[in-house]
């Protein structure tokens, strides 16, 4: 019990440690803001550093998927089926930020052509995951329900309520100025946390069923 409890403690001081940390730099910006009035637009520093952030999504999760399927990890198909998924999901999101190139003033025809590749490369993806799901139904329940459990999923659930909150301020439903400002830092945050939940998975995939 001591030991159940012991654990349960550490986790919720992590997790407050994260807390602090993202609410310092949320604050922090703010600030920033004040004394340097940031820009939001299209082309503004922090589009530029989601972007960035947003193919590093892309990069973590096909790592995972790599390392888990040359792991020797049991239930790995699982594993491979859901960082393929999160890869899609996050190879979309850099099509959604860029709208495929337009915002970059390129032509129609290039556009659409990227349109059309990145959702042929994004249906791929899923149709591997969902294949790995049928033929490997079994480790995928084992996967995700190891997964419920786990640091990753307390980076991915971060994530979600981190861009759940950015939508508030882009509806402005907190009424706090500028709220365009504290829903590109919110979403960048977001974003942030579903590489770190990747890396977080990366760092339990062993090599060997010694590593797991």
């Amino acid at each position: 019990m001591y030991t159940f409890l012991s654990g349960n403690s550490r986790r919720l001081w992590y997790w407050l440690r994260v807390a602090f940390a993202m609410g310092m730099a949320v604050v922090v910006v703010g600030v920033a803001n004040q004394i340097f009035p940031l820009n939001t637009s299209e082309d503004g520093f922090i589009e530029a550093a989601e972007l960035i952030v947003i193919i590093g999504m892309v990069l973590a999760w096909a790592i995972a998927a790599v390392k888990a399927e040359r792991s020797h990890v049991e239930f790995r198909a699982g594993i491979v089926a859901i960082c393929l998924t999160f890869t899609a999901v996050s190879f979309a999101g850099v099509g959604r930020e860029t709208t495929w190139g337009a915002i970059y003033g390129l032509a129609p025809a290039t556009v659409n052509f990227f349109m059309m590749t990145s959702a042929v490369i994004v249906i791929l993806l899923f149709v591997t995951a969902v294949t790995l799901v049928v033929t490997h139904f079994e480790d995928t329940k084992t996967s995700l329900r190891n997964l419920i459990t786990s640091r990753p999923m307390g980076w991915i659930s971060c994530g979600l309520i981190l861009f759940a909150i950015g939508a508030a301020f882009e509806e402005n439903l907190f009424g706090v100025e500028p709220h365009e400002l504290f829903e590109e830092v919110f979403e960048l945050l977001a974003y942030l946390s579903v590489i770190f939940a990747a890396v977080s998975l990366i760092s339990t995939l062993g090599t060997n069923p010694s590593a797991r």
